[in-house]
């Protein structure tokens, strides 16, 4: 190399140089043919060696001509020359095309703007033929997808792969794959002209359900071999019949639905459940039987009412006729459709009558019917209800009920807890029927009552009263109380005495016929009488009669309202000055009708003739009482010399008061006591002889 660079530069300096003017440039290549393989990949070095001139680096090569070309074929670098393949990929030298080029490659100064200052070169480039690969002419075609209708006979074509190789090789076709390739394959193709023929049958429906099959093609002229996918759709047909997923469709309208009103199906609508092995078929829907006419059906499969529906003026309620349903094909399946009739509550209830008036007497058994009512309903079949609105009490004390078509009591009704105006319930009752449509009706109901209690004394049988005997005429003296539950005339009492032991007491007592209250109509008196038994009755004024009976025992309390008497009152007696203490002057004889009074009394001395205390000296006592035997005595005796140390009168009127109590009634007696004087001292002489008894009568 370095060898034909050195002759390749004697060459030049000899054969150019001498000629040569400033800035040219000069180009030189060892040949003027060259080779390169078709097919070659771009930048593929093409001619070498070569040379142009090295002192002037403003110099660059270029192509400027290429036969036939295109000139983009080729590329010469420019700091050097050398020649290449060009760089586009897509533009390749082909032998079976352009076995050989002429290549015109320039070097030029770029300084120079006039490009006077170049050289070319011109030289041959062969084309070496290599065996190309062969090309699919119709693969890919349009997304690689070839259609094929999924009812085609086994055998049928397909389609033709055509594969060129401009080598003009023999071309063998294979199929490497088919998917999906369960159930075997169903398609081959011609070694030898590349047909596609079908192997099976083509569903597009279940059970194979295969819309597309992709096919792995290889093509190969024997040393090279290429390969390509093509897909292949296959069209359905409308060959399948469509079903439906059940054999009877129930749906429902209401009796009263308008025209054209889609029926309500229980479940599912029967257009929601039809099938087609035929992918993309549409219905098209009709009806068939008897009853059909009284529907329709849409486009849409959906189910509408042409009649009106009467039931309560005697019309079907059931209506069966068949659905039909015809696709792209013509055909058909059908299913059976059974529409049944609701009933609609159209009209509400109705009472016969919109007021009621009744009775019901008290204690009647738990739910008793108060009333019965008749209610209609224009709707067939219907059912009613009833309800209590208002007028009854407030729950849990709500007095009726309703069951069924009747107002009965809840419980049992007490005429005496009553308190309604005039013993009237005015109740408002509802009736609702199943579809919420309400009349209402007033029902006045009187609650009647029975003599059911028995008027009573509320301490019983026995009955005992105390009252003193100065107790005023016209008092009180027994509140009876009595009672009796019911209300009204069966609770109104009527009081009367029937007897009293003794029988006195009728004119001694009194009672009262509305209250019962007994009281004083006459004195009473201890000592007379001090027990009354009065034998009371007390009835009501119901129908029929009850009453009870009872004994009220007066006791009559004694009151000290009588002074006590004596016999006699007045008392005389004579006593001797020498009678000692405890001598009796005078016995009282005491009487007192008040029977307590008769066991203690009160003695006081009041006074004496002398005017004093009756007590003489101060200090000592002349007389006392002795309460036991109720008598008056001497305390002390009475002296009446006057050489003793006391000497006291000999004539005494004493007044004594006799009391029942402490400040109670009392009795006075008189006593006149005379004191005579006694002969016990002898006579003694001072000057002369004197008699010592001698007194001097005071």
């Amino acid at each position: 190399m370095e060898l034909q660079r050195f002759i390749f530069l004697i060459s030049y300096l000899l054969a150019v140089l001498p000629g040569q003017t400033l800035g040219q440039c000069e180009l030189f290549y060892t040949s003027t043919s060259y080779s390169v393989p078709e097919n070659s990949p771009p930048f593929t070095p093409i001619a070498t060696g070569v040379y142009f001139t090295p002192s002037m680096p403003e110099c660059e090569a270029r192509v400027i001509s290429a036969s036939p070309g295109p000139v983009s074929a080729f590329y010469a670098k420019p700091d050097d020359a050398t020649l290449y393949t060009g760089s586009d990929s897509d533009i390749t030298l082909n032998y079976e095309e352009t076995p050989v080029q002429r290549v015109i490659v320039e070097v030029w100064n770029t300084s120079d703007t006039s490009h006077t200052t170049k050289d070319t070169a011109t030289f041959t480039v062969n084309v070496i033929d290599v065996n190309d690969p062969p090309e699919f002419i119709n693969l890919p075609n349009a997304a690689n997808t070839i259609n094929a209708n999924e009812d085609v006979a086994i055998g049928t074509s397909i389609y033709n792969v055509v594969v060129a190789d401009e080598d003009n090789d023999f071309i063998r076709y294979s199929i490497l794959s088919q998917y999906p390739g369960g159930g075997g394959n169903k398609f081959t193709i011609n070694p030898s002209t590349g047909v596609v023929t079908t192997t099976g049958f083509l569903q597009a429906d279940s059970p194979d359900d295969v819309s597309a099959y992709t096919l792995t093609i290889r093509a190969s002229d024997g040393p090279l071999a290429i390969t390509e996918t093509m897909t292949i759709k296959i069209s359905k047909s409308f060959d399948e019949a469509p079903t439906f997923d059940r054999n009877l469709y129930i749906g429902e309208v209401d009796e009263d639905a308008s025209f054209l009103t889609a029926v309500t199906w229980q479940g599912v609508n029967p257009k929601d459940e039809i099938s087609d092995r035929d992918d993309g078929d549409v219905f098209t829907y009709s009806l068939s039987g008897a009853d059909s006419s009284s529907f329709t059906v849409g486009t849409d499969g959906v189910i509408k009412t042409l009649d009106d529906f009467d039931l309560d003026g005697g019309g079907s309620d059931t209506f069966n006729f068949v659905l039909v349903a015809t696709d792209k094909g013509s055909n058909t399946g059908t299913t059976s459709i059974r529409i049944l009739i609701n009933p609609v509550n159209e009209y509400p209830p109705e009472f016969d009558s919109v007021s009621y008036d009744t009775e019901i007497t008290e204690n009647g058994a738990y739910g008793a019917v108060v009333l019965g009512f008749d209610i209609t309903d224009k709707d067939a079949d219907d059912t009613v209800t009833l309800t209590i609105l208002n007028g009854d009490d407030a729950s849990p004390n709500n007095k009726f009920g309703t069951s069924g078509k009747s107002l009965i009591t809840n419980g049992i009704l007490d005429y005496e807890a009553v308190t309604v105006a005039s013993d009237i319930y005015i109740l408002t009752v509802q009736a609702e029927d199943s579809g919420g449509l309400t009349s209402t009706a007033v029902v006045s109901v009187k609650v009647l009552g029975i003599n059911e209690f028995t008027p009573t004394f509320p301490e019983g049988s026995s009955i005992y009263v105390y009252v003193p005997e100065d107790k005023a005429v016209g008092s009180l003296i027994y509140a009876t109380n009595t009672k009796d539950d019911d209300r009204l005339d069966d609770g109104l009492m009527v009081h009367e005495i029937l007897s009293s032991s003794p029988t006195s007491g009728m004119n001694i007592f009194d009672i009262g016929v509305a209250d019962g209250d007994i009281t004083l109509k006459s004195a009473l008196d201890y000592e007379m009488v001090q027990t009354y038994t009065l034998r009371c009755k007390v009835r009501d004024s119901g129908s029929p009669e009850r009453f009870s009976v009872a004994n009220v025992i007066i006791r009559v309390l004694d009151v000290n309202d009588n002074p006590p008497t004596l016999t006699p009152s007045v008392f005389s007696v004579t006593v001797k000055e020498d009678d000692t203490a405890g001598t009796l002057l005078a016995a009282f004889n005491i009487d007192d009708p008040d029977s307590d009074d008769t066991t203690s009394f009160e003695f006081t001395l009041e006074a004496a003739s002398d005017g004093t205390a009756a007590v003489n000296p101060p200090g000592v006592s002349l007389f006392q009482f002795d309460l036991p035997s109720e008598t008056l005595e001497l305390s002390n005796p009475i002296t009446l010399d006057p050489g003793d140390e006391y000497q006291y009168p000999d004539t005494y009127e004493l007044i004594v008061n006799i009391a029942d109590e402490p400040g109670g009634n009392t009795a006075t007696a008189t006593v006149y006591v005379q004191v005579d004087p006694v002969n016990d001292f002898d006579p003694v002489f001072e000057s002369q002889p004197t008699d010592p008894d001698r007194k001097s009568v005071v």
